[in-house]
């Protein structure tokens, strides 16, 4: 059981973080505490189907492993991104009614650790994950939404008043790529984040906020 700052502990009995072999596997898993799951081929012919579904996952490889440009984190060949909500599930369970701001953030563990201080978080493997694309003919993204297991948490939360995106102060950080990437994550975030606002003021519901953090190197 991982108990946050106020002393609440949850019912749910999860791995949310397991070692695997010198790395580390981060386990994903629904508001329900269902793994999320992908459908991937089998390496053996002597099955009726030559798919099977597996439990989604991400490793962070121990640091050793990752020189020469070698990446720190993996996940399965052919899976898709999936929005990282286990700290919302082991925090807040059964209190989401309760959340007025919900920040999303890239990196696992920095989600968990902010559902761990009272900051209710989505995490997600890269900063553009969390939301997706739909292109024209020609490859133009025409249309930016949010993951349907995000729009799903966002359901769940009945006083949401305002989201909020955050970048580490890295993104300020390296090549004109790089921060064209940072650019393109904001505006697809900005872009799904109205496309939702447009479907409950639909409904008669209010607009949530929206906001976009950088990070400080700052010592404050």
């Amino acid at each position: 059981h991982v108990q946050d700052l106020d002393g609440k502990q949850s019912t749910h009995t999860i791995q949310h973080f397991v070692p695997h072999g010198h790395d580390i596997r981060i386990n994903y898993h629904d508001l329900d505490g269902l793994p999320f799951t992908f459908t991937r081929n089998r390496t053996s012919s002597l099955h009726a189907s030559n798919k099977f579904t597996d439990n989604f996952y991400r490793l962070r490889r121990a640091p050793y492993k990752c020189v020469n440009g070698s990446p720190k984190y993996i996940q399965p060949k052919h899976s898709r991104m999936v929005p990282y909500l286990n700290g919302l599930l082991q925090f807040y369970s059964n209190e989401l009614h309760s959340i007025e701001s919900l920040y999303f953030t890239e990196g696992e563990f920095k989600a968990f650790v902010g559902c761990m201080y009272d900051i209710p978080t989505i995490g997600s493997g890269g900063i553009h994950g969390f939301s997706k694309n739909t292109k024209d003919e020609y490859g133009r993204t025409i249309k930016n939404e949010f993951l349907p297991e995000i729009i799903e948490a966002l359901e769940l939360m009945v006083n949401l008043k305002r989201i909020v995106l955050i970048h580490d102060s890295d993104a300020r950080e390296g090549s004109e790529q790089r921060h064209r990437s940072f650019l393109y994550s904001v505006r697809a975030f900005l872009y799904s984040s109205l496309d939702y606002n447009k479907q409950r003021m639909s409904l008669g519901a209010l607009p949530l906020g929206i906001e976009y953090w950088v990070g400080s190197n700052e010592q404050q």
